[in-house]
């Protein structure tokens, strides 16, 4: 019995299922979290900004927060903001190296760690650390699909974040948005929440399991 539980529970935790919720997403720099950076993505030189995104949300799963800081994980879109936009939640690990966006974005990305991002700098670094390891295998801003080299504060702490990366991973119920709709599409990373529906079916399938097994040992005992 406590096998076929166990097995049950591990099967339904480890699978990083999370239903797809429509919902609904506006963005917006967060003011004095960003910077106009000049980039090198595919051999092409872009001027963006890089930094935080203040969101609002609204429609996602139950406890999941109506606003949070968020980061853009798709540098093959751009879109222009303040926008708002239809979403759908997916787990970050469908994401390339999203194990790893997902250590950055909690570490750096929200108050669990004690490290959150406090100025126009370290967020921007923050942004470049996620593009990085999003594009290309080693985490390196000088070489590979996605450079940074502009000399200062942002690349010093850029690579901090990297050096402290390192092999850390963290999948754990991250989610990113993926958008599309009349205002372009992106993807972005989201906050850390359990989803309830999972936690439910869980406990429905374990109830559901004991009666069935008491059943037959009654019938069995008969």
């Amino acid at each position: 019995m406590k096998t076929i539980i166990t097995l049950l529970a591990m099967t339904v935790l480890s699978s990083g299922v999370i239903p797809v919720r429509a919902a609904t997403l506006t963005v917006n720099l967060k003011s004095n979290y960003y910077n106009a950076v000049s980039i090198n993505f595919n051999g092409n030189n872009e001027n963006v900004y890089a930094g935080t995104l203040s969101s609002s949300f609204t429609g996602g799963p139950s406890g999941y927060p109506t606003s949070f800081d968020t980061y853009c994980v798709d540098l093959s879109s751009n879109i222009s903001i303040p926008a708002t936009f239809m979403v759908n939640l997916q787990s970050i690990s469908g994401l390339n190296n999203g194990g790893a966006v997902g250590w950055l974005y909690d570490h750096y990305g929200t108050n669990k760690y004690g490290a959150m991002v406090s100025d126009a700098n370290h967020a921007s670094a923050l942004q470049i650390a996620i593009w990085e390891v999003i594009t290309d295998p080693t985490y390196n801003l000088t070489t590979g699909n996605f450079k940074y080299t502009t000399p200062g504060d942002i690349t010093n702490y850029a690579n901090t974040y990297l050096a402290n990366l390192g092999s850390n991973t963290d999948n754990a119920g991250y989610l990113y948005a993926t958008i599309a709709g009349p205002n372009g599409k992106q993807s972005m990373v989201g906050p850390d929440v359990p989803e309830p529906g999972i936690i439910t079916m869980l406990l429905s399938s374990l109830v559901g399991i004991t009666l069935f097994t008491r059943k037959r040992l009654a019938t069995t005992s008969k």
